[in-house]
């Protein structure tokens, strides 16, 4: 099996220095030249709202911008604060600011600023809102009424213990007497919906509780007529009755269709100064004659099929939104009373239930991410004087991606800069770009800062200077309102292709959609980018030869031609960019759900194209995760017939169906297990050979399930049914590794969190297959040439020379499950009406909410849409399938009418007249010219020579794909270096520590954090350090493993890099604290790990004659370094594998005192078992 390697996302004490130290490693130099528009961007003197188009540069930006505040205020990093969206881009942003600041410290060596910010670097506030608000509330606990040293509840976790809270709750009521007010209102309540949607209902609520308590305060507050009163002056303020009559009269003029007259008609009905109640009975009526069922205007039946709509477009739009409206918002009837009447008593058992939930957090010292941002709103509220100590700490405040904020981040921002008065706001972000609502991101949050930000500065009059360069800005500017709309990625044709979709898709026909800006080209390379669409059909042919194409087979098609003739790509190597073929690598496939993921997968398999999930969703859904969790199914219940018939099929045993059949057809009624124990005791055993000894492999497994932690268990599984030959196998071989690793990650977290029987562990583990369906695939790095597929939400910040859309006729994931929550209109659902024998209502006001989110989850799907196509820098492929009938659906279907498409076109090429902006030099200029795309509709299109065809790297490295039954390979032994390395100290320790696991008297983790600072500083005054900055190729905390004889050795290397010489080395922190004195050779201490991770470097650069390996020690700062030569590995190779072979050996006995596990009485200083003087085993 050849060397895998893939970063691990394991946490173990000494990742926190090693963030820390990461910080410190030189990034290369290059002087930036900005735009006047960027030069803009780095004021000082004003709050500013920045829109940043895709690819315009806004992290350059945010990087000089973050030094100049350093250096021109004289300021220390923690004094200004920088929120991002993501944990990951925080530490991008903080790592891109430090190389900046070590290649300005290269030209000024002698620099004392610098150094000073470089060193403040540690502490800089570059983080998440959620880790800025826990700081915060760690400081001043007591005024924020908060455990001093809460932990953060989240995941799947914070759900379990809701549900847990909320049935609790729910049952506390139902016990009270008769006479109690809540436990009547209840039992109503249960009637009305039963048990499971009411928890569910109670759930929504509690996860949204700002703004339901928000609504309480603001909405419920009233009495029910002035509820229902504020529904009415909604929907009048967004369609006034007057604004109705004047566009209705206006295309009344122009319209020819059959049901003009009654339009006309109920128009004349309708009095101007009718209030929307009073109009509603007519306005009904003609929303359902004007528009179809589908939501446009109706051309057939009332404007006619031939009518010029050129100059009413405006007209038509408003009359389209307001009917949607008012066709689902219907007259007023009981139901929005009763909606009224359900709420209330729904809102008072969701207050007890509330309360229950905080009780239980607080009693465990846990706040969960919501609580996180609302304590810190109500502490900056409520406390003037830390209110007032924050505002003067933090002076300046940066937030990035701030189209992904809401309403609860900007009351928290807000105070910090005393409502405008001091401080100074910088927000940057693109509204094009909000895809993050299900996340609770509102994009409305952006503008309203925007127009806060100008109103507060409406007054300034001033221009923008640039190293004592006045440049001149327009009257919004001068307010803080910014453009950078410079595309520094997209080619010519991607540009224009861009422009030309999204300003007729996103027009801002209502208000949740964002009004197109157009892009500007801002890249110079002089070429053009192709756009392509491939098509395709349900139908039975495609013109009167060729039979219909299947989109996938296109797909895979024009990947192979791509990557197997002469077309190229752009790519910077760092002289400038220049041509080159195209790699499978240079090419990604954004999805927007996994429903299709299978398909695709399947596509390229059988093209036998190299490809990699990267950042894939449906981690908990992939086989390898169902086929252990089967297995675990099981040894909890052995009557599990479904989960024993699932592992049995499955390739590391491979019980043919035939066999399995022939089991189960046994008269017997017994369980499947009791079953095949009784075939195989009378078959012969010669012809039952596999299932005999999958029989036994589950027997010995049932006996020790529940004696070993769960991670220990699954390590165990993978090992002795030979699945650990099988995971690894094929071309999807290293992603099934990578995710068979990461669920060891998440069981050891469980394990760490107290769950430590394999019973609980399975409960947090369904509940996880069954929810957690965006919970992204481990990630690899192939070193060979693959196809990326990712998500469009993981592709986000990313660029690829060549992207793929596929599947745009796919419907978009609804989002109109209740109960809503408006926050400007309440909760709406559909309660069962007592009254009409507990029939479901329909209630006015829910349709309207409902129509609200639609039109939320329509322009998100637009923003998606634009997202997905802004990650392509040369080529652009779009893709799908029209129906039976030839109709584009979807986003095809937005597709096809921004470009005039009806049908399958013709035509090879489609040719648009367009103009574009360029910026050249300083200034822009307007080019025009003709976009060209592409039409494929046929795989006869994309013939070319097969011998050309490229053989991907992939194929020394993995097998074919597998047509018949995997069979695993001799793998043997999963071990660790951690584990081998403890072994050659002490197997006593080894035993202890990786086989029965028992805690040892290390530091807790909250005593390592307060260290973490102290070793950095060690680390800078180190030589290490010098060997470190001067690395150039660097990989952190990268995993490792290579297959030594039938085993599999694998290792995390902290650091691995290629060092001035061109050598690949690596360096390794250990946070040891020993009693050195007491040790005879310390270096020989460190020998085992340094040999060992030697090995797996040689074996992933076999060619290089000599490995370096250092072990820096934090205490006291020391390096243990060697430098091992290519013909000392067989001798080392050989050492290890007897000593893995005598802990196999050690391990089948598994008796201590058997003698097999030896004490090396030499470490025993340095052992967490050594207690008060004496080993925990005793002799």
């Amino acid at each position: 099996m050849p060397l895998q390697s893939g970063a691990r996302k394991d946490w173990n004490p000494h990742h926190g220095l090693l963030f820390v130290l990461s910080l410190f490693f030189l990034g290369s130099y290059c002087i930036v030249e900005f735009t006047r528009n960027q030069k803009k961007a780095h004021d000082l003197n004003r709050h500013l709202s920045v829109t940043a188009g895709a690819g315009s540069g806004k992290t350059a930006v945010l990087v000089h911008r973050y030094l100049k505040i350093l250096l021109e205020k004289d300021l220390p990093p923690n004094q200004v604060v920088a929120i991002t969206f993501t944990e990951k881009a925080a530490a991008e942003l903080k790592q891109r600011i430090v190389n900046e600041v070590n290649a300005r410290l290269q030209a000024e060596p002698h620099n004392t600023q610098l150094e000073r910010i470089k060193t403040g670097m540690l502490s800089a506030q570059i983080s998440t809102i959620h880790a800025f608000c826990a700081r915060i509330l760690r400081e001043y606990p007591v005024e924020a009424g908060v455990d001093a040293g809460f932990r953060v509840l989240q995941g799947i976790q914070q759900r379990l213990i809701l549900r847990e809270t909320i049935d609790s709750a729910l049952r506390e009521i139902a016990d009270r007497s008769d006479e109690d007010e809540t436990r009547e209102k209840l039992v109503n309540l249960l009637r009305i919906f039963g048990k499971t949607r009411l928890e569910q209902y109670l759930q929504e609520l509690i996860n949204q509780r700002e703004v339901v308590d928000r609504l309480i305060d603001q909405l419920y507050c009233q009495t029910d007529s002035e509820v229902l009163d504020s529904w009415h002056k909604s929907v009048e303020s967004q369609f006034p009755v007057k604004d109705w009559l004047r566009c209705l009269r206006i295309v009344l003029a122009e319209a020819r269709g059959r049901d003009k007259a009654q339009v006309q008609e109920l128009t004349d009905q309708i009095q101007p100064n009718m209030t929307v109640q009073d109009a509603a009975p007519f306005l009904t009526q003609i929303a359902s004659l004007i528009i179809t069922q589908g939501g446009t205007i109706s051309r057939q039946k009332f404007l006619g099929s031939r009518v010029d709509t050129d100059a009413i477009e405006e007209e038509i739009d408003f009359l389209v939104r307001a009917a949607k409206y008012f066709r689902n918002y219907a007259i007023l009837t009981s139901d929005n009373e009763l909606l009224i009447r359900v709420t209330r008593p729904l809102i008072q058992v969701y207050d007890e239930v509330q309360r229950a939930y905080e009780n239980r957090k607080r009693q465990a010292g846990q706040l969960d991410f919501d609580d996180l941002q609302i304590k810190v709103r109500d502490l900056l509220q409520h406390e003037a004087s830390i209110r007032e100590q924050l505002a003067e700490r933090y002076p300046y405040i940066m937030v990035d991606e701030y189209q992904d904020t809401d309403h609860l981040q900007y009351e928290i921002l807000r105070p910090l800069i005393s409502n405008y008065k001091s401080g100074n706001l910088f927000i940057v972000g693109d509204q094009n770009q909000s895809i993050y609502r299900f996340r609770g991101a509102d994009v409305q949050i952006f503008d309203q800062t925007r127009q806060d930000i100008t109103e507060y500065q409406r007054a300034l009059t001033k221009d923008f200077t640039w190293k004592g360069q006045i440049l001149e800005a327009s009257d919004s500017e001068k307010p803080g309102d910014l453009r950078l709309p410079e595309n520094f990625r997209l080619l010519r044709n991607l540009v224009g292709f861009v422009n030309l979709v999204f300003e007729s898709l996103m027009q801002g026909r209502n208000e949740f959609e964002v009004e197109y800006d157009p892009l500007v080209q801002g890249r110079t390379t002089d070429s053009l980018g192709n756009v392509e669409l491939l098509i395709g059909s349900k139908e039975e042919t495609v013109g009167e030869s060729e039979p219909s194409a299947d989109e996938h087979k296109l797909i895979v098609k024009r990947i192979q031609h791509l990557v197997g003739t002469d077309e190229t790509v752009w790519k910077d190597e760092g002289d400038g960019e220049k041509l080159r073929p195209i790699r499978y690598g240079d090419i990604a496939i954004l999805i927007r759900s996994r429903t299709r993921l299978p398909e695709i997968e399947s596509a390229l398999l059988r093209a036998e194209i190299p490809y990699k999930i990267t950042g894939g969703i449906g981690f908990y859904q992939r086989q390898e995760i169902y086929d252990i969790g089967n297995y675990l199914q099981f040894l909890t219940n052995t009557d599990n017939d479904v989960a024993l018939a699932g592992i049995l099929r499955a390739p590391f045993f491979g019980i043919s169906d035939v066999e399995l059949y022939e089991i189960a057809q046994q008269s017997s009624k017994k369980p499947f297990w009791e079953k095949i124990q009784d075939y195989i005791d009378r078959t012969d055993q010669s012809s039952t050979f596999p299932i005999r000894d999958a029989i036994q492999i589950l027997r010995s497994h049932l006996e020790i399930c529940h004696r070993i932690p769960p991670s220990e268990l699954i390590r165990k599984i993978v090992n002795d049914t030979g699945m650990v030959g099988v995971l690894p196998v094929g071309q999807s071989g290293e992603q099934r590794w990578a995710n068979y690793e990461k669920l060891l990650g998440i069981a050891r977290e469980f394990e760490r969190l107290g769950i430590t029987n394999l019973h609980d562990f399975l409960e947090q583990l369904n509940l996880l297959i069954e929810e957690e369906e965006r919970e992204g695939q481990a990630t690899t790095q192939l070193t060979a040439d693959a196809v990326e597929i990712m998500t469009i939400h993981a592709a986000k910040g990313l660029e690829f020379p060549v992207i793929i859309l596929p599947n745009l006729d796919r419907r978009a994931t609804r989002y109109d499950q209740e109960p809503f929550i408006d926050d400007l209109l309440g909760i709406g659902f559909s309660p069962a009406n007592p009254d009409k024998n507990y029939t479901e209502s329909d209630p006015g006001a829910t349709r309207l909410m409902r129509e609200r989110v639609n039109n939320k989850r329509t322009a998100e799907e637009q923003r998606l849409f634009y997202v997905a196509t802004t990650r392509a820098r040369d080529r652009l492929i779009l893709s799908g399938t029209l129906n039976e009938k030839g109709e584009s659906k979807g986003w095809f279907e937005w597709l096809f009418n921004a470009l005039g498409i009806s049908g399958l076109p013709s035509e090879g090429e489609l040719r648009y007249p367009t103009t574009i902006s360029v910026l050249s030099g300083a200034e822009e200029t307007t080019i025009p010219f003709n976009l060209l795309i592409r039409i494929i509709k046929s795989p006869n299109e994309l013939d070319y020579d097969e011998a050309e065809e490229p053989t991907s790297s992939l194929a020394s490295e993995f097998p074919a794909v597998q047509i018949d039954p995997l069979i695993p390979s001799s793998v043997g032994e999963i071990i660790s270096v951690t584990e081998l390395a403890t072994y050659a100290h002490c197997p006593t320790r080894f035993y202890l520590q990786h086989r029965i696991q028992v805690p040892s008297s290390e530091p807790q983790s909250d005593e390592v954090a307060e260290t973490i600072r102290e070793d950095a500083n060690r680390f800078l005054d180190s030589r290490v350090r010098e060997t470190a900055l001067n690395a150039g190729e660097v990989y952190r905390e990268w995993h490792i493993h290579a297959e030594i004889d039938s085993h599999i050795v694998e290792g995390t290397a902290d650091r691995l890099f290629k060092d001035s010489r061109g050598l690949w080395q690596i360096i390794n922190y250990e946070r040891d604290r020993i009693n050195w004195e007491e040790i005879a050779d310390p270096a020989d201490y460190y020998r085992s790990q340094i040999e060992l991770y030697a090995l797996l470097v040689h074996r992933l650069y076999p060619e290089q004659q000599v490995i370096p390996v250092t072990v820096y020690v934090t205490d006291p700062a020391t390096a243990y370094s060697a430098e091992i030569m290519r013909e000392e590995f067989m001798d080392i190779e050989s050492t290890w594998l007897e000593r893995v072979k005598a802990i196999q050996e050690a391990v089948n006995v598994d008796a201590i005192g058997a003698g097999r596990f030896e004490k090396n009485r030499d470490h025993c200083p340095s052992c967490p078992y050594f207690v008060d003087g004496e080993c925990m085993v005793a002799d």
